[in-house]
């Protein structure tokens, strides 16, 4: 009789580098895969508006922009790992909130100052970036009022136009 397949989760993970023994990355699986990955990608161009029709020039990096909407139920199984968000789907999507958080906000040096690194792994599927946005509905309450099920749709951003592939299921 065939086995069933393992249906593959998504991941956002964190980016450390070099660790020290006292950080760790931040792995979030997903609770449901995105129906659709939305990727775009362009160049920046100056000029091409003198008179006499001077052409456009290449004049900065190009960017690679990937986004997404994801699901989450506290009334429906949890992934793997996934610690117990006590009844509110806010408790799940926070992990989620963790890559748009500002590392190091008293630093005094600007570049210090910046939401973490990050990759988000599907499969083969993979984007090394940042993530930019992050747009959160509720759409379930309980009778008292508590969140239960929640949107999430997030922007991720690279500064290149590299297609990067794992080894399907590969961390």
């Amino acid at each position: 009789m065939p086995q069933p397949q393992k249906l593959e989760k998504a991941k956002l993970i964190e980016i450390v580098n070099g660790t020290d023994g006292t950080s760790w990355p931040q792995v979030v699986p997903v609770q449901f895969n995105p129906q659709s990955l939305k990727l775009s990608f362009s160049n920046q161009w100056a000029g091409g508006n003198q008179p006499q029709g001077s052409s456009p020039q290449f004049v900065g990096t190009s960017t690679t922009k990937l986004s997404m909407e994801l699901w989450f139920d506290v009334t429906l199984a949890l992934p793997d790992g996934t610690q117990d968000p006590r009844g509110d789907v806010r408790n799940l999507t926070s992990a989620i909130a963790y890559f748009m958080t500002v590392k190091n906000p008293n630093d005094t040096k600007q570049e210090n100052r910046v939401p973490p690194k990050m990759k988000f792994q599907w499969g083969s599927f993979l984007f090394n970036g940042t993530m930019d946005s992050m747009d959160e509905t509720i759409d379930l309450f309980s009778p008292d009022g508590v969140p239960l099920r929640a949107s999430v749709s997030i922007n991720l951003s690279k500064h290149d136009l590299t297609f990067e592939f794992a080894k399907s299921g590969a961390a």
